[in-house]
Parts: C-alpha cells; structure tokens; sequence
C-alpha cells in the first residue's frame, strides 16, 4: 500500500451533527460473467482490538505469497504503520486483541430437519445473529440464541423465496476434531420463517445466489430488531440512480428491519424497508452485518452503530473487505421504504482494475464473508473472516482441465478476465490451460463449478486495529489505507467434510469453507458456521471461540 503525500484535512465539520465524511466511490468493472451453481454459497465474520504508534504483524517467518501467516506460536514484530506521512496514529499493543486471546471452545450440530427446501438447514447457515433474550433460564456456559438462516438456493420462478430463519438454543459446544458423532445437537426454539415476506420487494423479485446478512439490536423501550440485508451475486453497483426500469434484483435497495415479537417471535411483525446505503455501491452493503459499540460509534460516526459489507470476487466493489456504519432509526422509526440512509465508510478498498489500494494479497479468489467487532478487558478488535485464496495462481474458468492441467481458464475470447500470478501479473500460460467450452454447459472434462478458482485456499481470520478506522472516519486516513495487524489461519478446527466437489472443490482447492458468524458480545463468544461440515443432510455445523483477557 502506498503512503500518501499529503495528509487530509481533518474535516471535523463532516462528522458533525452526524453527517458523513465524504463519500467513497465503489465502481465496479462489469467484465465478469455470473457464475451458475446449483445452490447460494456462504460467508463469515470474527473480530479483534488496538494496539502503538507501530503497526503488530504476528509472523512466524513463513508467510505464503498471498501473504497468510500461520501464528502458531508467534512472536511479535513491529513495523511502519501505513497512514498519511506526518500523521501519527497512535496504537497500543498491549490493548490488541491477539489470537492468543481467541481460545477454541468446541462445536456443535443443528438439529436434522427433514423437509424440502427452504425449509431446512440443507446448503444453510449463510447468514447468523446472536439474540440476548433467546433461551431464558437455560443456566448453561452459552446464554442467549441463535437466529440462523437456512437453505438458500433461489432460482427465480420454480421454488420459494430462500431466507428462512430459524431461531436454535445454543448447547455447550465439545471439541472433537473430526468426530461429528460426539458434538451436541442444537434445540430448534422456533421454526423457520420467512422474514423477508410477501411485501418486501415487487412480486416476482427473486435473488441468484442470495446474499443476506442478521444482526439483532436493541429497539425502542423493551424491544429488539432484527436487521435483515438482501442482495445477490450480480448487482448494478450504480443503482439507485440507474434503477429507472422495471424491478430487477440486481437494483433494488439493500437494508431492511423486523421488530421482534415478545421473547423475540419471528411472526409477530412484518419486514419493513428496504433503503438504500447512501455512498456505498450494493457490492458494498447487501452482504454481512454487525454491531460496533454504542460508545465507539457516538465517538467517531456519529451513533451509526450497525455496520454492512460485503466482499464480491472478481475485484468487483472492494478488492478486500468493507465496512460501511449506518443507523437507519436515525432517519425514522422506521424510515419510509426508499429512503437513503446516511453512512460513514470506514474501510473500503479500490476496485478492479485499480492494482493499488487494494488488501495487502490480495486475489480475485478471496471470499470475505464478514466481520464483528470482539473485546475482552481493555483488549479490542475487529476482524473480517473467509475463504482466502493463497494459490500460485487464480483464474477466471473451471477447477481443472482435461488431463488435470490447472490453471484452467476461460477463453478471453468468451469473456475471461484471465490468469494471474499471486503477485496480480498475467499469467502468460498456453493454450493447453484453456477448456474448449462454448458455454456455460461446458466439456465435462472441464471439472469444476465455472467462476474464480485457485490452487489453494484457506480458512482465515484478519485481525484490524480499530485505531486506522477511527483515522479514516476522522478524514485522516483513506478508506483503502487500513490493513490487518496479523492473519489468524483456522483450518485446523474444520471437519472438512467434502460436498458437490464440482461446485465447492476439493482438497486445498475447496472454496466456501465458512458460511457466517455471530459474536455474543456479553459473555464474549464468538460463533461461526461450517458450510456443508455435516453429512447428514449437507447442513452447516457451529463452531466457538471464547474471547478471554
């Protein structure tokens, strides 16, 4: 990342009276082709703290070339922070959260519901809330519920709108690694639900490849909200303005709410909304959700205590993950539907095909699939989770093709974006690593799901300093500018459990290895789901970190 010339002016007065600092664009290239799979695919989030007038990296000494540090017993190290010459942000290390700080408690099953889809947990687990009240008097290690969605296959005509969520009392997680059969059952506590209705949207507004983000937050008086984002794989990241034709999924607004019943009952209320994320793209917002602190947020953007992302492959929106504080209840309770809601960008990364302010290792592979922010003490963090691509290589075509050749690209003639080293070079292979496909129903020895592929991926972990963020919000800092302070890798605590290869992959080339996560923020847990983990029923499992001092 470079270092800019010159600092920003302050521009206190933007933040003022909750007005946002001046809005980042997030254009998007419009080169890629939709990936056509047969069921959504799944995302996650975690989070950490601040730390010194240096920037932490945790590093063992064997980074791979897209940068993944394994920190294993690692030692500290400190180097330059990245922000505008002549601007000092300070950092603390002793206030980081580490990944020391994030002990693994185990997992645990949801329950087998045998039903037909949506209505069961098949392909499920891409969207995950943590709700206070759920549960009361369980007297176990793990208070509360969980909110979580299920199966989240939608093509358009022939089946039900996907997006049920189910509420699940949360067992004492077990460790046992690769042993499926020894972990708790999770107690379904309410069935699944539609929570996006009939009136959301325009009849006939059905997503491919939804994207979805939960995130529970308290209301007024006694009540809680259940905030609910809506979007899909291919978006018009210039809407609203273009959105001036007949309703389409790819241009509708993005952020929605659901007040919860008593002892937070999903069918009380109607989902009321949608609105529009002021300055941000929908490559930037219809994903993930969470909550901040209510102290931070009234401190550096203005209240604006939820926060949406989104990270979309092919450098499309963000070339790393995003974070975007909004606070609908701001502009009403609630706004009227349409209504564009103010927002501070606290980190957002240049767009294809800009090759600088990108994520440190970055690659078109990458699926960051969420954040949240952890604490424990004085010790703090945010922290984006995913599927990080690490391969040699990344490509846009199939998994392999005949003969095992890999890369295996599309033809730039059919519209490939191409092959690229780890370091974003072109790759420069011949023509035994393009498949002969015309179309999407390709040559069967072309194996693999058509999209972004690369050699390798992991399960990952980024660790944030929440002190850059407070830089860009206070207009010192670009959005572009923050990078993490340390890579946690966490493929050792998944089961692995291989499903529809052709679409997931397999080995190191399995791909969507996390679907979402949850931070219960009062105990200070941290839940995250395993796509596809269990066999019975191809359903997600839940793991748990506690987050300790």
């Amino acid at each position: 990342m470079k270092m800019l010339a010159d600092a920003p002016a302050l521009q206190r007065t933007c933040l003022a009276g909750g007005k946002q600092i001046p809005k980042y664009g997030a254009g998007g290239g419009g080169m890629w082709r939709l990936i056509s799979l047969p069921f959504g695919l799944g995302l996650f989030f975690l989070a950490a703290c601040t730390g010194s007038g240096r920037t932490t990296v945790l590093d063992t000494g064997t980074a791979d070339a897209a940068g993944a540090i394994d920190t294993t017993g690692a030692a500290e190290t400190t180097g330059p922070a990245d922000l505008p010459s002549g601007v000092d942000i300070p950092h603390d290390p002793a206030t980081r959260l580490g990944p020391e700080n994030l002990v693994y408690a185990g997992a645990f099953r949801l329950p087998f519901v045998e039903t037909q889809p949506p209505l069961t947990w098949t392909w499920g687990g891409r969207s995950m809330t943590w709700f206070a009240g759920g549960d009361p008097g369980s007297g176990d290690t793990t208070p509360g519920s969980l909110f979580i969605a299920g199966n989240d296959y939608e093509d358009g005509t022939s089946v039900p709108r996907s997006g049920f969520v189910a509420e699940l009392a949360i067992p004492d997680p077990v460790v046992a690694q690769g042993n499926l059969d020894a972990l708790p059952v999770a107690k379904m506590l309410q069935d699944f639900t539609d929570v996006r209705g009939p009136d959301l949207y325009p009849e006939g507004i059905y997503f491919e490849l939804p994207k979805m983000g939960l995130e529970v937050l308290p209301g007024e008086g006694d009540s809680s909200i259940l905030h609910v984002a809506w979007g899909q794989h291919l978006e018009n990241d210039a809407a609203p303005s273009a959105c001036d034709g007949p309703p389409d999924a790819s241009c509708v607004a993005s952020q929605s709410w659901r007040v919860l019943g008593p002892g937070g009952k999903l069918d009380v209320h109607p989902t009321v909304g949608p609105w529009w994320v002021d300055g941000a793209g929908l490559y930037s917002v219809n994903d993930y959700l969470f909550a901040i602190p209510q102290e931070w947020a009234d401190a550096h953007v203005g209240g604006r205590r939820l926060v949406a992302g989104r990270f979309r492959d092919g450098g499309q929106g963000s070339q790393g993950p995003v974070a975007v504080a909004i606070a609908p209840w701001q502009q009403g309770s609630p706004p009227p539907a349409g209504a564009l809601l103010e927002s501070t960008v606290l980190l957002h990364y240049t767009s294809f095909p800009e090759t600088s302010g990108r994520l440190n290792g970055y690659q078109h592979s990458d699926e960051w699939v969420g954040a949240a922010w952890l604490a424990a003490g004085s010790r703090r963090a945010l922290a984006f989770v995913g599927t990080k691509s690490i391969g040699a290589h990344y490509w846009y075509g199939w998994q392999r093709c005949p003969g095992g050749v890999v890369p295996c690209m599309e033809p730039e003639s059919l519209g490939g974006p191409g092959c690229f080293d780890a370091d974003g070079s072109e790759c420069g292979f011949g023509p035994e690593h393009y498949c002969s496909c015309t179309d999407v129903d390709c040559d069967p020895d072309c194996f693999g799901a058509r999209g972004w592929w690369t050699e390798e991926w992991q399960a990952q972990v980024l660790l944030y300093d929440p002190a850059d963020l407070e830089a860009v919000a206070a207009g010192l800092a670009k959005p572009f500018q923050p990078q993490p302070y340390a890579t946690i890798v966490i493929d050792d605590r998944l089961f692995g459990h291989e499903a529809a290869p052709d679409v997931m992959g397999s080995g190191k080339q399995r791909r969507f290895r996390i679907g979402a996560a949850a931070c219960d923020a009062q105990s200070g847990i941290l839940y995250v789901t395993e796509m596809n983990a269990d066999p019975t029923g191809e359903q997600p499992i839940v793991h748990a970190w506690r987050v300790q001092k």
